[in-house]
């Protein structure tokens, strides 16, 4: 469920990561409101000058943190914006419904189809053609800048839980986006899903080729509210950043890129990831000494953000442990300490003091 709109400079030639990614701090306001985005801000400790209504810019995972925590506070994934709550966990509830299809074109299919008793507030349609389908987000009423922000939030959200749903890297063949409206000034898709854009109208549609809607659905069981998308959505971020990079003269370290993508993946032991790779433990140490890093800090990079967003989520410790490559829950609340300055049960309170920068 996250956004990028704007790409921050690279600190190094041609260097470009996920972390580039960035959207306007307004668009929190936005979403949530003043009072509520300045509370969070502050809180993240990305609160920058303390003025919410400014025109900066924070990183897009924690725009995506700060929106989880929101709903996990007030148990509502509509941010109020619904004429009824919407519980915490529908979404779940939509893709454990939409898992019970053979492939994607059917999955979307029993989406849309419980998304008119789960989500009234969004208008869901699927619809097929000659290179594939699509599926199309609406709303009712008025037209309003966070109403349009609100849908390209949730269009980005499933999407990133239909490449988890079916084990691909799937890119829209096509993307139809709002038109700017008021303090919505710029879709915050394209940088991201990386596919030719039309800006018309309202609402959000994303076309899936035929080949993808024909894809199998992987053997997995959403079981944990957002867990899988945030994941899903750092290896968007990861692929964005390496289609950048690839463009440019000089290229982020293509090795870095490798190696935190499939510890996206996955891959938590520097073994595993060699071989992945296809070449040696030693050859994978000098490669990333070469380029300025080392797979224990990209691995404790990589952890310290899963782990952020995942404690927003409901998964227990156990989960979250076994998840980022922890052999149980107190080698984690080790690492959390470290990470964040705090036992990972107050980080999860949120009642403890602001959390360490990472250096």
């Amino acid at each position: 469920m996250n956004l990028a709109v704007h790409i921050r400079r690279p600190e190094g030639p041609g260097h470009f990561t996920a972390a580039g990614f960035h959207v306007p701090r307004d668009y929190l306001v936005l979403l949530l409101g003043s009072v509520v985005a300045t509370r969070l801000l502050a809180k993240s400790g990305a609160h920058g000058s303390g003025r919410p209504d400014c025109d900066e810019f924070i990183p897009s995972t924690v725009f995506l943190k700060l929106c989880l925590e929101q709903m996990r506070i007030t148990d509502d994934e509509s941010f109020g914006i619904s004429a009824k709550p919407i519980p915490k966990g529908t979404l779940g509830i939509l893709m454990a419904a939409a898992g019970q299809g053979n492939n994607l074109g059917e999955a979307l299919k029993r989406f849309a189809a419980a998304a008119v008793l789960l989500r009234p507030d969004i208008k869901v349609a699927v619809r097929r053609n000659r290179r594939g389908l699509s599926i199309a987000l609406s709303y009712e009423g008025k037209r309003t800048a966070r109403m349009e922000l609100f849908v390209e939030t949730f269009a980005l959200t499933i999407h990133c839980a239909f490449r988890w749903l079916t084990g691909r890297r799937l890119r829209p063949l096509q993307a139809i986006l709002a038109e700017p409206i008021g303090r919505f000034r710029k879709t915050m898709l394209k940088s991201v899903l990386r596919c030719p854009t039309i800006v018309k109208g309202s609402g959000a549609t994303l076309s899936y080729r035929a080949s993808d809607a024909a894809a199998p659905l992987a053997p997995v069981k959403y079981n944990t509210w957002a867990a899988h998308e945030f994941v899903e959505f750092m290896r968007l971020l990861e692929e964005a950043a390496a289609d950048r990079n690839s463009r440019t003269t000089e290229g982020a370290p293509a090795i870095v890129r490798d190696v935190r993508e499939a510890i996206y993946g996955g891959l938590h032991g520097e073994t595993a990831v060699a071989r992945h790779l296809r070449m040696s433990s030693a050859t994978l140490r000098r490669r990333l000494a070469d380029a300025g890093s080392s797979f224990r800090a990209l691995l404790d990079d990589v952890q310290r953000g899963t782990a952020a967003t995942l404690l927003m989520t409901d998964k227990s410790f156990e989960e979250i442990a076994a998840e980022i490559g922890y052999s149980d829950a107190r080698s984690f609340r080790r690492a959390g300490q470290r990470w964040f300055g705090m036992t990972p049960s107050a980080y999860r309170r949120g009642q403890a003091p602001r959390h360490k920068r990472p250096v």
